[in-house]
C-alpha cells in the first residue's frame, strides 16, 4: 500500500515539477529508506576506498539483470550458493531504488551477515557517475528500471521495463 501512494505521489509530482531525474531518484530512495531504519547503508562516496572489501549482490530479477549490473556483482541466488566465499566481504547489496535490496539486507543481517543497501541502489550509482556493464561485462548506458514510476536515470542513459 505505501509503495503503491509513494508511486502515485511520483507520478503526479513528475507532471508539475522540473527536478532533476537525480533529485527525483534521491528523493524517492530518502522515503523508502524510511521503512528501513534498522538496515545499514552503504555509502556510494565509499567504494573506491573499500573496493577490493566489497561484494555487491544484486537482487533484481534475472530481466533486469540481463540489461545491466553494476561490475563484478553477483546474483542473490549465486552469493547465497556461496556465502561462506564472502565471509571476509562486506556485501552491499542493491536493485532498482533501494526497496528489494533494503528487504534483503534485513533477512542477510538477522543471519548475522555483514551486509548493506547501497545508498540509492542502481540509480543512485548511475548517478553517482560509475559505470554499468553487460552480464558479460562491457559497459553500457542502459539499465532495467524495474517500471515507468522508476525511470530516473541520468539523462544520458537508455531505460527499459
Amino acid at each position: 500500500m505505501r509503495t503503491t501512494i509513494l508511486t502515485l505521489f511520483l507520478l503526479l509530482g513528475s507532471c508539475v515539477s522540473k527536478e532533476s531525474n537525480k533529485v527525483k531518484a534521491h528523493k524517492m530512495y530518502l522515503e523508502i529508506k524510511k521503512d528501513f531504519n534498522n538496515v545499514p547503508e552503504f555509502k556510494l562516496s565509499e567504494v573506491e576506498r573499500l573496493k577490493s572489501n566489497i561484494q555487491f549482490v544484486d537482487v533484481r530479477a534475472i530481466d533486469e539483470r540481463k540489461v545491466s549490473i553494476i561490475p563484478e556483482a553477483i546474483s542473490k541466488e549465486e552469493f547465497e550458493k556461496n556465502i561462506s566465499t564472502f565471509k571476509d566481504k562486506k556485501i552491499v547489496v542493491y536493485c532498482t531504488i533501494g526497496y528489494r535490496s533494503g528487504k534483503y539486507v534485513q533477512k542477510l543481517k538477522n543471519m548475522n551477515i555483514d551486509a548493506y543497501n547501497l545508498e540509492g541502489s542502481l540509480l543512485g550509482w548511475a548517478h553517482y557517475g560509475k559505470p554499468l556493464v553487460t552480464p558479460s561485462g562491457n559497459e553500457v548506458k542502459k539499465a532495467h528500471v524495474y517500471g515507468r514510476s522508476w525511470n530516473y536515470l541520468p539523462e544520458d542513459f537508455t531505460s527499459t521495463w
